[in-house]
């Protein structure tokens, strides 16, 4: 890839993250399908399972969470906005706002990044201030940058997270 198409993508994949976070705090789902590929996988089990700190390699592979069903991971763009975003964060208040990323494109449809992250989310009664990195995976799926990968881990936590981690 010629680097001023290098700059172009990853100028493109920031746009695809910045819809990411302003179609979730503003519900739009049926516009956050569009940020995803068809084929995604989402990755929340560090919201569940890791400590503010850890790093997302303490968890195991994703393929065997999704295998057994765990309701933290999930592939495919429909049951990721329709069972964790529309399904769970509808009835929240959100703020995201994300950091300068680190992007590293990899190919000529495939790239990486790593997103500092501060958010704020509120529910029943109860809130939190969230400060940690979003780490995923795009891909060019019918000539747009799409999150093809996507997991969260955190450093840091103010307040009581509202899911109570049933999910």
């Amino acid at each position: 890839m010629a680097p001023g198409e290098e700059a172009l993508a990853i100028q493109k994949i920031r746009i695809c993250k910045a819809k990411y976070w302003h179609y979730m705090d503003m519900k739009r789902w049926d516009d956050l399908r569009s940020v995803f590929t068809h084929d995604a996988i989402a990755d929340f089990r560090g919201e569940r399972d890791l400590k503010p700190g850890d790093t997302i390699d303490k968890l195991a592979p994703i393929e065997d969470a999704i295998a057994v069903g765990d309701p933290a991971a999930f592939k495919g763009r429909d049951l990721i906005i329709d069972n964790l975003y529309a399904g769970l964060l509808q009835d929240w208040m959100t703020f995201h706002l994300g950091g300068e990323p680190i992007i590293e494109i990899n190919g000529p449809d495939s790239a990486t990044g790593m997103w500092p992250l501060f958010d704020y989310i509120s529910n029943r009664g109860r809130t939190l201030k969230g400060y940690g990195h979003y780490f995923e995976r795009y891909r060019l799926e019918e000539g747009a940058w799409r999150i093809a990968y996507i997991a969260l881990t955190r450093i840091k936590t103010d307040g009581e997270h509202p899911a109570d981690f049933t999910f």
